[in-house]
């Protein structure tokens, strides 16, 4: 029965804007609807028909006027369509006669009162999505995330996968569930964050099926998102991990150096040297200055250059390491077993290796020991990476500075000569690199530069890696404890949310850098498999137009849906995506799909909106006559007009957001279908009896001291405040208009400024000693003499 009302409500509702009714004349178009005609027909024709017989039979009894009889029920209902003779012609001419009469009535009617006659679209097309085909079009899933089942609180999951909020029918959204890349725009305050971001977590964690429920790297400019969604994700199967840049210290472990890595250690040594130039393109390129190309550039080569010769040395070292450790281990064990007839020996053998093993640190090797002679036979080798977690950020810039530091002190405080000693013990050090080192390469183009260039070289990379230093930072980038190819093919869904501070923006561009490695990661990931992600990623950028620049951010948004990636940008303001991008922007907006509009009050942004949704074909109504006269004239003619003017675009209310769907041409059954913009609205209007009820639930609420309260006056509500707030609540429920987080899903994901951060985050970085994973440039320059001896060009 539920359904049946459901249903129901879809065709028989009050008026919307979104039913695309024509409100010119209207008593005109209701005269015009086919139903009005028929009636209108049969009226007539039983009329005209009763009023033959009448004037039939009175002819045909005029002698029972005098007479005895007279039956008027008779008269008029007799007919006489049998008779042969004159009768049964009169009857036959009376039914052609009513036949034309009514195609004539028809016509006549059609051509003045209704509006097809006269619109033919001729000036446009497009009109707003109905209810009714929303639900054809969309999935529909419960509105609010859980219900109260047997005093518990019970999750509202629902089959099937997850999508893109499109709008809402009375207690349903409906959703988008095709992959799809979304734009929303959005000025300050605008509610994109209680209208969508919120509501997007939720219908993406309540897919019935774990494995339909995406992964998701979120920007949480305000950790509200954090705050407020942790728990509840945790509960639905997420893994929620925080990478806090507002508090490095309080964040997940992200090395940038990592997947770079990852790429040299799998012997992909191509894809780990794109890697690193991607990262330090980045760092250079964030933002849009009017520095000259050349010293981005080669500030990139020398940073790419120390990154890739740091990860090489270390991991080769760490490969040499285990070498002797391997050699050791066996040796040790050797010596064991030589005492297989000392049992006693044998007995403070294992004692010994025992007491050691208890007490050995992480940093220290037991099979290098000196005090440890013999090792059991049982004991199997592990390798051990000491040199692998010097490669992070701060090692790179601290292996640099210290080259300069030594110059520095052989200078004896000369400027110009500890410049030269600087450059001196840097080629050096690429110079004793193998020929063919991709770090030596990309470092011989600035070391033929003059001396004067090579030290503005290097105080322009320095001067942008200054972040790195800081304690925090350096905590939080010194080691990576994010398993990135676990967000596209991990069994348990991952959420990361990215805290970004708003007052400082000098370590934005680490927030870009993630996505765009994550993204890189899985793409590569992707290809050497199937080409699909198991698992569904979904970004989504709160505040992206006043974040970095992402590099060939443009290519990402055309391919990403291929394997199973996808992007919700929201954004102030169009030019805010034209200046940071370009051209690219074109592209960005032109692959996003869906195209939301939530409140924008500049001009230019809501002219390219209100343009994009079309243009329809609207009848205008001319009135002419005389100023007294009683009888005007009136004439129709068409106009184009917009489908929603920018200043309707200015004033929308609260929850309302208009729609641009570019993409969708199917139904849920697969039947093609024409893809026209969705408007969530409030209610035009409320019937009189409607508000009538509305009116004696407000005198019964303030009979109960029920009363609204309103804060910013500091006082209740009047009687007609409180009327129109409920008028406006229903106006909003009976339309289509989205609700906001706190209007209906409080209890699953609570008010963030209500709970303390520092009691939902597990994250910290404090116990991390980065000065203990730095490269020590003594050894690296040992190890690279010894290759040279050795004749490895490798």
């Amino acid at each position: 029965m539920k359904k049946i009302l459901y249903k129901l409500s879809l065709r028989y509702h009050y008026p919307m804007r979104s039913d695309n009714l024509n409100n010119v004349m209207k008593l005109n178009r209701f005269l015009a609807n086919p139903l009005i005609i028929a009636l209108k027909i049969i009226l007539m024709d039983a009329g005209i028909f009763f009023l033959l017989n009448f004037i039939i039979n009175v002819l045909k009894n005029l002698r029972n006027l005098y007479g005895l009889k007279f039956d008027m029920y008779q008269l008029v209902t007799e007919h006489h369509f049998r008779e042969e003779g004159l009768l049964g012609k009169i009857y036959l001419a009376f039914l052609i006669f009513i036949v034309v009469f009514n195609l004539i009535s028809i016509y006549k009617t059609l051509i003045s009162f209704n509006s097809k006659d006269i619109n033919k679209g001729t000036s446009g097309t497009s009109r707003w999505t109905t209810v009714l085909e929303l639900d054809k079009q969309f999935k529909a899933v419960p509105l609010y995330p859980s219900s109260v089942e047997n005093g518990e609180n019970k999750t509202n999951y629902f089959v099937g996968k997850p999508g893109s909020i499109i709008s809402r029918w009375r207690d349903n959204l409906y959703i988008d569930t095709q992959l799809c890349n979304n734009l929303w725009l959005g000025t300050t305050r605008s509610g994109k964050g209680e209208l969508y971001v919120f509501p997007t977590i939720d219908v993406c964690s309540r897919a019935e099926k774990i494995e339909n429920r995406p992964s998701l790297i979120l920007f949480d400019p305000k950790l509200e998102l954090y705050k407020s969604a942790k728990e509840r994700l945790e509960k639905r199967g997420y893994k929620v991990r925080l990478v806090n840049l507002d508090d490095p210290t309080k964040s997940a472990g992200y090395n940038p150096l990592y997947i770079a890595t990852q790429y040299f250690k799998n012997g992909q040594i191509e894809k780990a040297q794109q890697a690193a130039k991607t990262f330090a393109f980045g760092i250079y390129n964030s933002n849009n200055d009017m520095q000259e190309p050349i010293w981005k550039n080669t500030a990139t080569d020398l940073f790419t250059a120390l990154i890739i010769a740091n990860i090489s040395d270390c991991l080769k070292m760490d490969e040499e390491l285990n070498k002797k450790r391997r050699a050791a281990l066996k040796y040790k064990q050797e010596n064991f077993e030589e005492l297989e007839d000392d049992e006693e020996a044998k007995s403070l053998a294992i004692k010994r290796w025992e007491i050691f093993r208890k007490n050995i640190t992480d940093d220290e090797d037991i099979f290098m020991r000196p005090e440890i002679t013999c090792i059991p036979g049982d004991v199997e080798f592990k390798e051990i990476n000491l040199n692998e977690k010097n490669i992070n950020c701060f090692s790179v810039i601290n292996f640099f500075k210290e080259l300069c530091d030594r110059a520095a002190l052989q200078a004896d405080g000369d400027k110009s000569k500890m410049e030269k000693k600087a450059e001196t013990m840097l080629d050096t050090y690429f110079n004793q690199r193998p020929p063919l080192d991709f770090a030596a390469s990309l470092y011989s183009s600035i070391k033929s530069a003059g001396d004067r260039t090579k030290g503005s070289v290097f105080i322009n990379m320095q001067s942008s890696l200054s972040i790195f230093l800081l304690n925090n930072v350096a905590k939080m980038t010194a080691e990576n404890d994010i398993d990135f190819e676990e967000i596209g093919y991990g069994k348990q869904p991952v959420a990361i949310f990215m805290g970004i501070p708003s007052e400082d923006r000098s370590n934005h561009f680490l927030a870009t850098t993630f996505v765009a490695q994550v993204y890189q990661y899985l793409f590569q990931l992707s290809k050497s498999r199937n080409g699909k992600l198991s698992r569904n990623v979904r970004f989504i950028l709160d505040e992206f137009g006043n974040m970095p620049k992402i590099e060939n951010f443009s290519g990402f948004v055309t391919v990403c849906l291929g394997i199973g990636m996808s992007f919700d940008i929201f954004i102030q303001s169009y030019n805010q995506l034209k200046n940071k991008y370009g051209d690219e922007s074109d592209t960005i907006m032109e692959n996003c799909s869906n195209r939301g509009y939530i409140l924008n009050n500049g001009n230019e942004s809501t002219e390219e909106f209100s343009k994009l949704l079309g243009n329809k074909t609207m009848i205008e109504v001319q009135r002419s006559g005389t100023r007294f006269q009683t009888s005007k004239s009136y004439m129709e003619s068409t106009k184009e007009v917009r489908l929603m003017l920018p200043s309707d675009l200015q004033v929308l209310k609260e929850g309302e957001t208009v729609l641009y769907r570019g993409a969708k041409r199917t139904d849920l059954s697969g039947a093609s279908i024409r893809s026209y913009p969705v408007i969530n609205e409030y209610l035009e209007g409320l019937y009189f009896r409607t508000k009538i009820i509305v009116f004696f639930k407000v005198i019964i609420r303030r009979l109960r001291k029920d009363r609204l309260y309103i804060n910013d006056l500091e006082r209740k509500a009047k009687f007609a405040e409180q009327y129109e707030r409920e008028k406006s609540k229903l106006q909003s429920y009976l339309g289509t208009a989205l609700l906001y987080r706190y209007q209906y899903m409080a209890s699953d994901f609570p008010n963030p400024t209500e709970i303390k951060f520092d009691d939902i985050c597990n994250e910290s970085r404090e116990h991390i000693d980065y000065s203990k994973r730095v490269n020590n440039p003594e050894a690296v320059a040992k190890y690279l003499s010894k290759k040279i001896a050795d004749g490895d060009e490798q």
